[in-house]
């Protein structure tokens, strides 16, 4: 399978996909998989590596390729501030069969990569989509390949359309450290899926005017974070996610 990354590069699906656990920053909204645990590493990598990087500002997402094969070591992925006026569009991508491969390049060049635009959580809190363009894509034409754990790159006939990341809440850590293992229980998930209704659009914008309103759910949030049964790292970060938000705006 060939697909479009940019105007003139495309890339190959073949071989194995990334053995490392792809890493969600709530703090940073990134979600990371390769060589990204600290800023030394992800500066070898670089240097080791080519395809799209985020230079100089230009805010794009990185996808790194190894000089020599070509191969996918590493990919840095923005989560768009902004939720997606049509649900169903990004819904329809979690219905589509994941096809596990790598990514491989050739030629080597570096490209530009534009984030994503907008995204969707699933109300269960078990899926993160987000997506360049929101419209329906034709269902023959859709491919996730599943570059890494339950993380997916996202094709359609006209080329790259954005990524998906499955049990998003589970893949939580804070910093640069990287997850262990992935905490799938539903009760995190359902934390998860809570807190980006709280922080999404316009709920941001009362955080930051102070909102009394929002900082009870923020406060409700924190107290349920507490007082799970499922303590676990991921609980942990968004529990730090949840009172820098309090502790920047309403200190």
């Amino acid at each position: 399978m060939r697909f479009r990354l940019a105007d003139d590069v495309f890339a190959q699906a073949t071989g194995e996909a990334l053995a490392g656990l792809p890493h969600f920053s709530v703090t940073g909204g990134s979600v990371a998989v390769g060589g990204y645990s600290d800023p030394q590493t992800r500066e070898q990598q670089v240097g080791s590596t080519f395809g799209s990087l985020d230079w100089l500002w230009s805010g794009d997402d990185e996808l790194r390729f190894r000089r020599g094969d070509g191969k996918l070591v590493g990919c840095l992925l923005q989560v768009p501030d902004h939720t997606a006026e049509v649900p169903a569009a990004c819904e329809r991508w979690t219905e589509v069969p994941t096809v596990e491969r790598g990514l491989c390049v050739d030629p080597a060049q570096d490209f530009g990569f534009p984030p994503t635009d907008v995204r969707w959580i699933a109300p269960n809190g078990q899926s993160l989509v987000c997506l360049r363009q929101p419209v329906p894509a034709n269902p023959k034409s859709m491919v996730r390949l599943r570059v890494a754990q339950n993380l997916d790159l996202l094709f359609t006939e006209d080329g790259y359309a954005g990524w998906l990341l499955e049990s998003p809440a589970g893949h939580l850590a804070e910093s640069s450290e990287f997850p262990a293992e992935v905490d799938d229980g539903r009760e995190l998930a359902r934390l998860f899926a809570e807190y980006f209704s709280i922080v999404s659009f316009p709920g941001i914008e009362k955080i930051q005017d102070e909102d009394p309103e929002a900082r009870r759910e923020l406060d409700e949030l924190e107290r349920d974070l507490l007082s799970s049964r499922d303590q676990s790292p991921q609980m942990d970060a968004l529990l730090r996610a949840v009172r820098e938000l309090i502790d920047e705006w309403y200190s």
